[in-house]
């Protein structure tokens, strides 16, 4: 759980920083400047190529992900803001945002990471005890082997 809260707070607060300085530093009762969403898909644009393109680079060796489960989660919840987003810009108050949007969008974030944490235990703890039914399996072979040559 902290490491996708750190994850979502670093790729995050950079253009949360220049999206709430181009609100801020906007005359009173004007259009605030365009810097905002300028500043997200760069971070995006950033974000995607080159840290995902260094994390390439800097892997040692090729590994195997075997608890996809998070990831699965990851991917259901950001379609899920996709939609809400669409559904909130465009249908139900089409060029602003109401306050019970603002905060329903902010409660996702709280149930993600509960679910994320939740579906992370319960998957390590299976793993767990798939090892532990492999080490048996193992265990039992060995004493198998060894009464059949008489050791």
């Amino acid at each position: 759980m902290a490491n996708l809260t750190l994850l979502a707070v670093a790729t995050a607060l950079p253009e949360l920083f220049v999206s709430c300085l181009s609100v801020f530093s906007a005359a009173q009762g004007s259009v605030p400047a365009e810097l905002g969403p300028m500043a997200i898909a760069g971070s995006a644009s950033f974000n995607l190529l080159v840290v995902a393109g260094m994390a390439v680079a800097y892997a040692s060796q090729l590994t195997a992900v075997t608890q996809t489960n998070t990831f699965l989660l990851s991917g259901l919840f950001s379609a899920v803001a996709c939609i809400w987003l669409f559904t909130v810009l465009t249908i139900t108050s089409a060029g602003y945002i109401t306050l019970t949007e603002a905060l329903t969008t902010l409660l996702f974030y709280p149930v993600f990471l509960f679910l994320a944490h939740t579906v992370d235990f319960f998957s390590s703890k299976k793993e767990v005890d798939l090892n532990e039914s492999r080490r048996q399996i193992c265990r039992h072979a060995l004493q198998c082997i060894a009464e059949e040559h008489g050791a």
